[in-house]
């Protein structure tokens, strides 16, 4: 009887030690373009590392609940390393946007003109009582020419997103990552065009 009553009741947390509840999974979807842009560089681009900071690059999605508290969320979680769906997402919103010829994604062995290194230092929900609920990630991207005797570092920036949520909630944080990625790598193509051509191009 115990054992009847529990699996009807396991969503309640009825189970003796942890609930035996499987997380939901997500990954952070970006807008589709309608048509691929134009290639501006005859370069091509390689993914290269792409880290996230502890505590934030588990799984498990991870709320701020006050200045000091973060606490991660066992039953929502993103559905791989998060290195990897932003690396993937990267890789894949450059190879349309351009400006560079092709991209190679994290982990190929493809050589590329150009490395791009990523470093995501917060990637959490903002959910602080007496504030609008917020997607927040911090990036640092550095653009790293490989075709001379020594690497060169061309470009260098780090960018804070915020995005307003409409609640507190799982879903709406996932849907607030893609709305601040694809600002953050818009912002980057914006100004890989404005540098100058012999810091790019041959």
């Amino acid at each position: 009887m115990l054992l009847a009553a529990c699996t009807a009741v396991t969503v309640a947390g009825c189970s003796i030690g942890r609930p035996m509840m499987e997380p939901t999974r997500y990954l952070i979807d970006l807008p589709s373009e309608s048509a691929k842009q134009a290639a501006r560089f005859e370069e091509t681009l390689r993914i290269g590392n792409v880290r996230v900071a502890a505590p934030f690059g588990r799984k498990t999605l991870v709320y701020r609940l006050d200045d000091v508290r973060y606490i991660s969320d066992p039953y929502n979680a993103f559905a791989a390393d998060p290195r990897e769906i932003l690396g993937s997402r990267i890789a894949e919103w450059l190879q349309h946007a351009g400006p560079f010829n092709a991209v190679a994604p994290l982990g190929s062995a493809r050589p590329g003109d150009y490395i791009l290194e990523v470093i995501a230092s917060e990637l959490y929900g903002d959910f602080r009582e007496g504030r609008p609920a917020a997607a927040v990630l911090a990036i640092d991207f550095a653009l790293i020419d490989q075709r001379g005797a020594r690497p060169t570092v061309t470009y260098q920036r780090s960018m804070e997103q915020r995005v307003s949520l409409a609640e507190a909630s799982a879903d709406e944080l996932v849907r607030g990552y893609g709305i601040a990625l694809t600002n953050a790598l818009s912002q980057l193509v914006t100004d890989l065009d404005k540098q100058p051509a012999k810091n790019i191009e041959r």
